[in-house]
């Protein structure tokens, strides 16, 4: 369904919303469709109802050149009219339908189109090739597929905006009953080829035949039901309404734990050499010299100044006669007065 959301912000939550719900369950493609399945439903493919998207799918509306559509289409009972809803209908559908689809074509009538290239890739070994001529005497190369769906409907709590246009929702979702369920389902063909035609949200196709086919068949009954729904709401003049969480933006911060946890164990090192240092200095019975370039004014140094007869004008420069002084000791006498010695090796 259309929601008119531009006006919210990315990422705003809204309370109550019912979204289309197709869920594949079984996909089985047919090896020999010729001998698995009745001709009458293959040729069936020419029918020129306008529910046959695959009739005109390859053509331009003068019918002058042909346009290559990688459509898939499911096989109702009648092209001619749409499906009825089972009896009784309970407002979902799980049933197992022929699928039918556009494996490769070729741009030139005299060229087989089962041997030219396909944007599928290499096919399977399990499924089989049908040479169709579907419209004015231009074959085409179709396969077939056993498909078992669940379609219905669904309803999402607490779904974010993911653009101006669209929700998202964030859990699993529950099949629940729906009107417009057997009319999305004849519809979602004429969407799919659409879909296909203009390129517009379609998975890729190389080497994703499987992905492909699930995905167009998703997003076709999604198209087709928001169709259905906003005609139906517009028809009987409804309003839906639903409350809404605005998203206020704001600045998120990317934690890096192991930034965390580093800047936890310098922290953890700086406390540990603190206490270590208080510690150690409970332990000393001489107080710390805070101010170590006033340390020799407040020692008596004369000792190692006229070491080896060396006057103070020559003590700024060290010589190689210097290695043999000795090592220093500092030493405390009596009345408190302190003095730094040199102790000979």
């Amino acid at each position: 369904m259309t929601f008119k959301v531009s006006h919210l912000p990315i990422n705003s939550t809204l309370s109550n919303v019912a979204l289309p719900y197709f869920a594949v369950t079984k996909l089985e493609w047919i090896k020999d469709p010729w001998t698995e399945l009745p001709e009458g439903l293959i040729l069936s493919l020419r029918s020129a109802s306008g529910y046959n998207p695959l009739f005109y799918s390859q053509y331009d509306p003068d019918y002058t050149h042909r346009q290559l559509v990688y459509s898939f289409a499911l096989i109702p009972v009648n092209w001619d009219e749409p499906t009825p809803p089972p009896v009784p209908f309970t407002g979902t559908v799980t049933e197992t339908r022929i699928l039918a689809g556009v494996y490769s074509q070729s741009t030139q009538v005299q060229d087989p189109p089962c041997s030219a290239q396909s944007p599928f890739g290499t096919i399977s070994q399990g499924i089989g090739l049908v040479n169709l001529t579907v419209f004015r005497s231009i074959p085409g190369c179709y396969i077939f597929a056993r498909i078992t769906y669940v379609a219905g409907a669904s309803r999402c709590t607490n779904c974010r905006t993911s653009s101006w246009l669209t929700v998202q929702n964030d859990t699993s979702l529950t099949v629940l009953p729906d009107i417009l369920t057997v009319d999305a389902l004849d519809l979602m063909s004429l969407v799919a080829t659409q879909m296909a035609a203009e390129n517009v949200s379609v998975p890729e196709t190389y080497n994703n035949l499987d992905g492909y086919v699930t995905g167009l068949l998703t997003r076709s009954y999604g198209g087709a039901w928001n169709f259905l729904m906003d005609s139906y709401i517009s028809a009987q003049d409804l309003a839906v309404k639903s409350d809404v969480q605005v998203a206020v933006p704001t600045s998120r911060a990317n934690v890096l734990w192991w930034r965390v946890l580093l800047w936890l164990l310098l922290n953890m090192m700086f406390t540990l050499s603190g206490l270590l240092f208080l510690f150690l200095q409970s332990l000393c019975r001489q107080p710390v010299v805070v101010d170590t370039s006033i340390a020799a004014l407040l020692l008596d140094t004369s000792d190692v100044l006229h070491k080896k007869n060396r006057a103070l004008c020559k003590f700024s420069k060290l010589v190689k006669d210097d290695e043999g002084i000795g090592y220093l000791e500092l030493r405390q006498e009596y009345g408190g007065h302190r003095r730094v010695v040199v102790v000979e090796e």
